[in-house]
Parts: C-alpha cells; structure tokens; sequence
C-alpha cells in the first residue's frame, strides 16, 4: 500500500496544479504531480475545481489531506494596522476594520491575514479579502468530485512557504526581495526566509504586453518603502518567467544587487509526462507550498477558517465517539433488560412460595397468622425444636408455658430470702403473665423486681400497696426478646 501523503492544490483562472508529499521530514519528496485546464473539459459547463477533483480521483493516490492554493486574481491585499498584538484579538476585529477600508459588506467576504510586524502601537497586518461565494462555489465543486480541502489559503501565501522550505533561515528582517513571475502574475516576497513574523508579500496581475522592468522598478521601492526595516534591503531575487527583464536598468532604478534563481523542475514521471497540461516553474511551486502546510507545524492564512471551518477530523472523531457512545448504551441497556427479567423471574417466584408457604403455614399452626416480625422459616424451625423437646420431656421453646414458670421460679428463686416473699396468684398467657403476692417491706418487693429483670423480663405494669405490716404487689410481665 501507498504511503498517504499531502496534496496540495493551485488553482488560477485557466489552470490547475496539484502535487502530493510525502509526510515524513525531513526528506520530503513529491510522490506525484500533475496539472489540467479548464479547456480540457468534456463539458463545457464544469469548473475548474470539479476538473482538477475529478483527476485527483482517476490517479487513484491515497493521501490524508488536501490544501488548495487560491490564484491572486481571485483575492485582493490591503496593508492595515491593528491596534492590538494578540492574534485572537486581531482575529476577533479584522473583518471590521477591512470593511471599513473596503466599503464593502463583510458579510460578503471571506477574511484571511498575516501579522508581519508588532511593535508598542500594535500590529501591521496583511489582509486578503476574496467572494464567499466563488470561494463556496469551489468548495461545493471539489466536495462533489469526493474531494475535501482542509483549507484555501492565497498563493503568494504558499509560494513563501515553498521558499521558506528552501532557503536558509534569516533571524534578521534584512534579507533579500524575492519576486517570482508566472504567466500571469507577479510575486514580491520581503525576506521569505525571516523567523520573526510573517514576510511581507505582495501578488498582482502582470499582462503579457507590459515591461516586466518596469513593473519591478515601481513596485518594489513602493513595497520596501513601507517597511521599518532595521537595514535596507540589498538584493533582488528573481525567479520564474523573466526573460525579458532588462536587468543593468533595473538595478540603477532600484539600487539593488540583482540576482536570479531557478524554479525547482517538477520531476518527470510517467504520469507527468502523460498530463494533458504543462507544468509550469511556478505552479508547481505553489501547490508544493500549499502541500506543506499539513507537514510540520506551520501557520495557515485559511480563507475557509473564516467562512466554513473544515471539521473533517472533528468530524471523524464525533462519529467515533457517538458510535462508541451508541455501542455503549445498546450494551447497557441490554445487560440491564437481562438482569431486569432475571429479577422478574425470581421475584414472581418467589412471590409464589411466600405465597404457598404462607397458606401451607396456616395449616401446621391450627390457623395460626403467619408472624409480621419474624420469617416463617425461622418461626417453624423454633416450633418443630419445641415439638422434639416437648416429645423427650423437657421444656420446650421460650414461648411455652413451661418454660415461662421455669424462667418465673428462676427468678423468684434468686430473689433474697429476707424479704419473705409470699406469692398468690401467677398467671401466664401466651403474651404475658402476671404475679401477686406480698413482702415484708418496700425494699424487699423492689429487690424482687430487680430479680425479674436480671432473667430478662420486662415490666410491663406494676401495682404496689402497703396493707399492715405487709408491702402487697402486683406485676404484669413480658419476657424480652
């Protein structure tokens, strides 16, 4: 399989160039390139973005991300300064000190802008302004073709970053102007190589009829005229199409050493070969840069952050995780519908034996009510242990008579012999029982009540009298449980 990579997207007016990385630094390598017209469509009605979508689709490459590099003549540049330096708040403010500058309804504009200086004042700030709605036109257009652009970012934007990739670093703002032609279009770059801020770069339309020397001799002492640069520039780089520049000329309008660089060469592999469109320098160039931005960390100037932020991996994630949350719950709510009727099942059973063991009880007991405080297991294990002792002679339980006078003679018993207990009466029902009789003194019948509560009966009412010399009592009660 493949390694994915990243596909960079230039589109112009009547051309398209794309060119897929590999995404491993640092050798970086161009794994395919190809480039098509807007003439090469069958239909004469299909755009540009659909053209270039659909021959991403017939190469059949597999790669991760698309970025698309957006030609100067659909975007305009303006210089502003903002007066704040913290990049949320120039986000937050942008759009409406372009609007002022513009005249023009924000509402109608995609914002995209670059800080290239900040000092105490605030920040010098590049803006690009395109359509919102030729730029949703190509969104719409390489969406339908299966086609995903993770962002659309200027072109003069990504041909700083191809030469950023190329050129050593400058930590100073003194290097060199770089100005790139291509068929149609000028590039001026104010030292690509800086690590401080943004580089200063300016695009436009160049036609085929003008004098290309002319052009550099206006633009750049206008362009370096606005910089506060620490030192003047020195050098002039110029790549692309400039053969007719005259340069001596130039170097005496501008004062500037001029030098000239090549283009990278797109490589020449079978498919290239094949494309029905040329390559050209700069092209290539661009859609290389715009490709970068999804290698390494780099910053983006995103037309499509302010207008439709791409939520492709957010996107993916929430699928995830809304699937995982839906797994998940049909889990739980299964593992809970189980146990549910596993609990119903035992319940109704059990309903059924308390219900039978209830009916069941009755009928042992002579009618008897099931006991409210006790289990009937526990209830009927006490009385068949009666019954077997009752059957060998001996008490019984606690509850049976027997077993109350023995537990009343035990405490009588215990009782001092100097109080001279005398006892009349002892009546014993099966909730209670009660006992008269008479002692010599108040302290001796208080004695005996003590003796009571020792053997764990409770007093449940006492009634005392003095008759005589004689200290007469009565008490109901209860043995404790």
């Amino acid at each position: 399989m493949e390694k994915k990579g990243c596909l960079g997207v230039y589109l112009s007016q009547q051309n398209a160039t794309a060119v897929l990385l590999s995404n491993h630094e640092p050798n970086i390598n161009v794994q395919d390139c190809f480039s098509v017209s807007a003439d090469s469509a069958e239909d004469p009605g299909v755009s540009l973005a659909s053209v270039v979508a659909r021959k991403i689709a017939d190469r059949g490459r597999s790669f991760r991300s698309v970025t698309v590099a957006l030609d100067c003549a659909f975007f305009t540049q303006h210089e502003l300064h903002s007066e704040f330096t913290s990049l949320r708040q120039i986000a937050q403010t942008i759009r409406f000190d372009a609007e002022e500058v513009l005249a023009t309804d924000a509402a109608n504009m995609a914002i995209a802008f670059n800080v290239t200086a900040t000092d105490q004042s605030g920040s010098d700030v590049a803006v690009f302004s395109a359509n919102r709605r030729l730029l949703t036109d190509i969104l719409e257009d390489m969406q339908a073709g299966g086609v995903e652009p993770m962002s659309i970012e200027p072109d003069v934007v990504c041909l700083t970053r191809f030469f950023r990739h190329y050129l050593e670093p400058s930590g100073d703002d003194s290097g060199p102007v770089l100005a790139i032609f291509s068929e149609r279009s000028c590039y001026i770059i104010i030292n690509p190589s800086s690590t401080k801020n943004a580089p200063v770069v300016r695009s436009f339309l160049v036609g085929s009829s003008q004098d290309k020397t002319s052009v550099l001799a206006r633009q750049i002492p206008l362009t370096t005229a606005s910089l506060k640069l620490a030192r003047p520039v020195g050098s002039l780089l110029i790549a692309g199409r400039s053969g007719d520049i005259d340069y001596n000329r130039l170097a005496e309008k501008t004062g500037l050493e001029i030098q000239t660089i090549d283009l990278p060469r797109p490589p020449e592999t079978g498919q290239t070969v094949s494309s029905s469109t040329q390559i050209t320098d700069a092209g290539f160039a661009i859609a290389y840069g715009s490709a970068l931005s999804e290698i390494g960390r780099t910053e983006k100037t995103d037309f499509r952050q302010d207008f439709a932020p791409y939520m492709g991996r957010k996107l993916v994630l929430q699928k995830a995780l809304r699937l995982i949350s839906i797994s998940v719950t049909i889990l739980m709510l299964a593992a809970a519908a189980h146990f549910q009727v596993e609990i119903l099942k035992k319940n109704s059973y059990t309903n059924r034996l308390d219900k039978k063991l209830r009916a069941e009880y009755s009928d042992v007991m002579l009618g008897a009510k099931p006991p409210a405080q006790e289990p009937i297991p526990s209830r009927l294990k006490r009385e068949y242990s009666a019954i077997l002792k009752r059957e060998k002679g001996l008490i019984g339980d606690d509850e049976s008579i027997p077993a109350k006078l023995t537990r009343i003679f035990e405490a009588l018993t215990s009782a001092p012999e100097k109080i001279d207990l005398k006892i009349d009466t002892i009546t014993i029902t099966p909730k209670s029982m009660r006992i008269t009789g008479d002692t010599n003194r108040r302290s001796g019948t208080l004695s005996l009540f003590n003796a009571f509560k020792k053997k764990n009966f409770k007093i449940l009412q006492q009634n005392l009298n003095q008759k005589g010399s004689r200290d007469t009592f009565s008490i109901t009660l209860e043995l404790s449980r």
